[in-house]
């Protein structure tokens, strides 16, 4: 949270995490491995290792380098957010159209506003502590507020598929 951000961009700043005792029985709780293979009817995997995702949006951003415009992402993946700070109604969140994962989307395909403009959208907002989950094949964007930052920790699993190795990540 302390980056200067000098261009005025709204943008990420996304670090892998430590690991350590608390972290690692969050990231493999037998509950949310159970609901998630429950869901997909078949075992997930750890995609990429836990990371805090920090998201800042100055007061009067210039341009955004964030996920703004509708997407999908890869459809055999799962993101877990765990909200760090309260994010208000109004702030900057995730925004999904409602039953949108049931779609046969195709991965990092983008929707125009005009595309989507008659189906019901869900704001993930909430207060710290909540948990937001999402497959990557739901349509979704970051909708941004003007000096509204968010703040989350960030897990990413998958059926098999696209497992994202990084040595630097595995050496923090």
């Amino acid at each position: 949270k302390s980056s200067e951000n000098i261009s005025n961009d709204a943008k990420y700043y996304f670090e892998v995490i430590k690991l350590n005792k608390e972290l690692k029985s969050f990231w493999y709780d037998p509950g949310l491995i159970i609901m998630l293979e429950s869901f997909f009817k078949r075992k997930v995997y750890a995609r990429n290792y836990p990371a805090i995702k920090y998201t800042q949006v100055p007061e009067n951003y210039n341009t955004s380098k964030l996920a703004s415009d509708w997407h999908v992402d890869h459809s055999l993946m799962v993101n877990v957010f765990v909200v760090l700070e309260d994010i208000e109604i109004g702030g900057t969140r995730m925004q999904i159209i409602k039953g949108s994962h049931k779609y046969q989307n195709t991965g990092n395909f983008m929707y125009s506003s005009n595309a989507v403009k008659n189906f019901e959208t869900i704001d993930f907002y909430g207060k710290k502590g909540s948990i937001h989950i999402h497959t990557g094949n739901t349509i979704h964007r970051a909708k941004l507020s003007k000096g509204k930052n968010r703040l989350h920790l960030h897990f990413e699993c998958t059926l098999g598929p696209n497992i994202l190795f990084n040595v630097n990540n595995l050496t923090k």
